[in-house]
């Protein structure tokens, strides 16, 4: 009787150790996928954790706020480099000539233009990036645009600058892209905390 028992007790524990490590090894398969992901994840925060060490969210939030409007306001500058600032968009554009190009410092130059408008000739100067020369020389032809209100009132249009144009971009670019990081670290770093919980 005595070894009746003794053997199906064996028999429970051969049982036992036989599921034990099998379903212990299913369950660890299938957790592999989501650790491997958890430590993917671990491992870009870790990269770029300098950028976004003892933050928290919202601060990285303010920031790639702050980088986003850096980058719309470079946009804007661009913007108006070639063409206008937005106020004077409905001002109405007329053919101009350059008459005279001043240097006034290392980085800027003074030209002089003309335009007509209500069939009078006005006379006006704009300081522009001294690399504008270039590609505006004197008696080059170029849109102003003069407010109808008060026609005196001008802005002459650069176009294209070799320097100021791809400057802008440049900067527009880096700012959005510095953006695109900050949120890119703030939803993986919310991922993995997630995770981890």
């Amino acid at each position: 009787m005595d070894n009746d028992k003794i053997d199906s007790k064996i028999d429970v524990e051969k049982t036992v150790l036989k599921e034990g490590p099998a379903e212990s090894s299913e369950s660890a398969m299938s957790m592999m996928p989501k650790k491997a992901a958890i430590a993917k994840d671990f491992r870009y925060v870790a990269n770029d954790d300098w950028i976004y060490k003892s933050q928290g969210p919202l601060v990285s939030m303010m920031i790639a706020f702050i980088l986003f409007s850096l980058g719309a306001l470079m946009c804007l500058f661009l913007y108006a480099s070639v063409v206008c600032w937005p106020w004077q968009q409905d001002w109405i554009p007329v053919e101009g000539q350059v008459t005279k190009i001043s240097s006034h410092n290392k980085r800027s130059a003074k030209f002089s233009y003309e335009y007509r408008a209500d069939n009078r000739t006005y006379e006006a100067a704009i300081y522009k990036p001294g690399s504008l020369k270039h590609t505006v020389k004197v008696g080059s032809r170029v849109t102003v645009r003069y407010n109808p209100e008060r026609v005196f009132e001008s802005y002459m249009q650069g176009g294209f600058n070799i320097v100021e144009t791809p400057f802008y971009a440049l900067l527009s670019v880096g700012f959005f892209l510095a953006t695109l990081s900050y949120v890119k670290g703030i939803i993986i770093r919310g991922r993995v905390r997630d995770n981890s919980n």
